[in-house]
């Protein structure tokens, strides 16, 4: 049996006082791959819950002295982020459910399918995951609250504040590592709800069962491999925020769902029987066209008005002007003041990462500046120190362009091009080193109606050039 490695970074604490049930249970949850340690007691749980931060807790209902129930709001003010696992008899589901009230992730009722204990875990440590992932990243975007002088960097400060404090829905708009993501944090952290939950969920990177999974949650039995009960983000998030990330390439039947839940508040878990409510500030976020993908009927009409509410367009990092110069600065002292070491950048360093374009945008910068102060041995980064590509932007085997000539759209299909050829081909380098997704790169080169293969990024790049000295 083949065992997820990520799994390995997840701890799981299993509480109960039957002694052959905790040993087997022990024995299996580490079978599964998981670190595991098992306790008898409340007081055990107490002293290994102060020296270790678990990912998941499993908590037995009914147990002596100190119950499971009584535990769990000791557990919430101890170890908040925390996912809880209630194990219950069919005798107390009700106090179970009451459980789950209290902050309880899901419960179990004994005997437990070890099938479906394996799929709680991983649910229940990936909620921990994005939550300390999001609780990370909100506070990057309050150390980057205020970084950029230019004025297209300030409108989006003063419609940032403007709009956060209101429940209208926000869509993001800007090329992949404009900081579509910290903009969401910023909103949230400066709106009434940011006390309350915030959850991100990626659509593309998920199927469509998988994805309506994740938002409205399922019953248990909805559908092949639906062991277990889950409940979906939106319940979850019930009172705060959800951020839907890549939205545009959200299937036509979620679209719909996710329509009547803007609407209404109103949706239904998969194999559900009963409608749910919710309160939910939905922000999305794409680095498509939607106006043309709703002309070419790729995303509705009616949910489009829906989500933008308000609009907030990210400008490329090429036409930040100084901001470039600045966010890298930021970067840098950043990884000193962490690191312990005393770097700046040399004036010819300055003027190469200036006179870049950033096809990756804000995510390739500091992907740039990170490793040019790894690879520093002294307080001076030259230019030495960064990539190749930056350095050489126009390869051998590529013409050289005067790019004042070309429009936004032109300018990145040039740099993905020669970024390509730079990489011999290389796609999965490529989209690396401009720090984007595969996906995106492939999506990119598809939209722009160039061939895929490695040689066909010298002929391209050729055929932009004759395009563009013919003019």
């Amino acid at each position: 049996m083949s065992v997820d490695p990520a799994r390995q970074n997840v701890s799981v604490l299993f509480v109960d006082d039957d002694p052959g049930l905790r040993k087997v249970m022990e024995s299996e949850i580490a079978r599964m791959g998981f670190s595991v340690d098992a306790v008898a007691d409340v007081t055990a749980a107490r002293k290994s819950v102060d020296e270790k931060d678990y990912d998941v807790i499993i908590l037995d209902l009914r147990m002596p002295r100190v119950s499971g129930e009584s535990y769990l709001t000791e557990l919430r003010s101890r170890s908040p982020w925390s996912e809880v696992i209630i194990l219950t008899g069919n005798a107390n589901i009700d106090v179970a459910i009451d459980c789950m009230k209290k902050g309880a992730y899901d419960f179990l009722t004994k005997p437990c399918s070890l099938d479906q204990l394996e799929v709680l875990i991983d649910k229940a440590s990936e909620k921990r995951r994005i939550v300390t992932q999001n609780r990370s990243l909100e506070a990057i975007a309050k150390s980057r609250a205020g970084i950029g002088s230019s004025t297209a960097f300030k409108r989006i400060e003063e419609m940032i504040q403007r709009i956060a404090p209101t429940n209208e829905p926000v869509l993001i708009l800007g090329e992949s590592g404009t900081g579509k993501e910290l903009t969401a944090h910023e909103i949230v952290r400066q709106s009434a709800r940011s006390a309350r939950p915030y959850i991100a969920v990626n659509c593309s990177a998920l199927s469509e069962t998988l994805l309506e999974s994740e938002l409205f949650g399922h019953e248990r039995g909805a559908f092949t491999g639906a062991d277990a009960r889950r409940i979906g983000v939106f319940q979850l998030a019930n009172g705060g925020t959800i951020f839907l990330d890549e939205i545009g390439d959200m299937p036509p039947s979620m679209q719909a769902k996710l329509l009547r839940i803007l609407q209404s508040g109103e949706f239904r878990p998969v194999g559900g029987q009963k409608n749910l409510y919710v309160d939910v500030r939905i922000i999305s976020a794409t680095n498509q066209e939607l106006p043309r993908m709703v002309q070419d009927g790729g995303f509705r009409k009616d949910l489009f008005y829906r989500i933008n509410t308000f609009t907030i367009a990210l400008p490329p990092l090429r036409n930040r002007g100084d901001d470039i110069l600045e966010l890298a600065s930021h970067v840098l002292a950043d990884y000193t003041s962490r690191h312990g070491r005393k770097l700046h950048f040399a004036a010819k360093t300055l003027e190469y990462l200036k006179r870049y374009a950033w096809p990756g945008n804000i995510r390739e910068l500091e992907n740039v500046v990170k490793r040019a102060a790894i690879l520093a041995s002294s307080e001076s980064i030259e230019p030495d120190l960064l990539p190749d590509y930056l350095l050489h932007p126009s390869s051998s085997s590529s013409p050289n362009l005067d790019l004042t000539q070309f429009s936004s759209a032109e300018l990145e299909k040039l740099h993905l091009l020669k970024m390509i050829d730079a990489c011999d081909g290389n796609k999965r380098e490529a989209a690396r080193r401009l720090a984007i997704s595969n996906k995106t790169l492939y999506n990119k080169l598809h939209s722009y109606g160039f061939d895929l293969s490695g040689e066909a990024a010298h002929q391209d790049l050729d055929r932009l050039a004759v395009s563009q000295s013919s003019d």
